[in-house]
């Protein structure tokens, strides 16, 4: 028999995961010129459009990218304080809630079951693959919403959409093809 794809899919996906979450977090690099005039002339928070005022919460931030130090925009202090770099990895899944999350949960007890005792690849504090946090959320017996197995967390795609993947794709086509003519 061939290699159990569940087991292996899901440690080469805690591997990308940990290097990823796991990077190093950049200060912010000093402004140029031109992010340096763009921060000094604004007057709203660029994420909720608040006014900056010397209160708490709307003071006027620096927002950057904590993967490359690059400044981003400015911010009111509340805003910044939840620009951050992510604690869990989202898996999207399409329908995995109907179909594939049976496949996902099947995979990570088959991984505990037989390699459990393993570190977890990528681990910083030498956790074993059965100490990883496992998860679920269900909408029914038969259906999950999200499964969270160490720093993955499973998601389906059709939670966040309002109509059919296949209707939203036509909409994109037909915008598409007005937006040539």
């Amino acid at each position: 028999g061939g290699e159990d794809l569940g087991p292996r899919m899901l440690l080469d996906m805690l591997l990308v995961a940990s290097s990823y979450l796991n990077s190093k977090d950049y200060k912010m690099e000093p402004f140029c010129e031109e992010d340096r005039i763009a921060h000094e002339a604004a007057t709203r928070c660029k994420y909720c459009a608040k006014t900056f005022a010397n209160s708490d919460g709307n003071r006027k931030c620096a927002d950057h990218n904590h993967f490359t130090g690059e400044y981003r925009c400015a911010a009111c202090d509340s805003c910044n304080g939840k620009m951050q770099k992510p604690r869990f990895v989202p898996v999207l899944f399409h329908n995995g809630a109907g179909y594939d999350f049976h496949f996902v949960t099947k995979g990570i007890q088959k991984l505990i079951g037989t390699r459990g005792e393993e570190t977890a690849p990528g681990s910083t504090k030498s956790t074993k693959i059965k100490d990883l946090r496992f998860d679920v959320i269900a909408k029914s017996s038969e259906k999950f919403m999200s499964i969270t197995f160490g720093p993955l967390r499973f998601l389906d795609s059709c939670q966040f959409l309002k109509d059919p993947l296949s209707k939203l794709i036509d909409e994109q086509r037909t915008e598409e093809d007005s937006l040539e003519k």
